[in-house]
């Protein structure tokens, strides 16, 4: 019993402790983010819950909860509640997306010229890129 309190105790001083209204930055996971997107996305905190946090951007709400171990505190109120678009809800993927103004994940393997909408990019209004096809003329350069 004695163990599992010292445990407890050691728990509680690492784990930092967040309100309602901290401005916060959420770990991105590498399958989430492109190779040039953030690491880390700054939101601030809207709501908890049992220790899990639903958080917001000027982008939108991002979808789910999130823990303590995901979240560290900003250095600064980047972002103050009162900025958040409740109106829109993201995924973690889109919000990185819209924050960095990448291309994401779209990529084609067009083996024409992509310029029909059959090409993924040229659908999404999109110039290909070095992730696409390689070694084929391309005219959405």
């Amino acid at each position: 019993m004695e163990a599992a309190k010292k445990m407890l105790q050691v728990s509680n001083a690492v784990i930092p402790e967040f309100k309602i209204n901290d401005c916060i930055t959420i770990s991105v996971p590498k399958v989430d983010r492109g190779p040039s997107d953030p690491a880390r996305v700054i939101a601030v905190i809207i709501e908890e819950k049992n220790e899990m946090y639903k958080v917001g951007t000027t982008h939108g709400l991002i979808k789910g909860w999130f823990n303590s171990g995901n979240m560290q505190h900003a250095t600064a109120n980047f972002i103050l509640a009162e900025q958040v678009n409740k109106q829109k809800e993201l995924t973690l993927r889109e919000t990185v997306q819209v924050v960095s103004g990448g291309q994401g994940f779209l990529s084609c393997s067009c083996k024409s010229s992509c310029q029909t909408k059959r090409c993924v990019c040229f659908k999404a209004s999109i110039k290909c890129n070095s992730r696409c096809h390689n070694s084929f003329t391309c005219s959405n350069k």
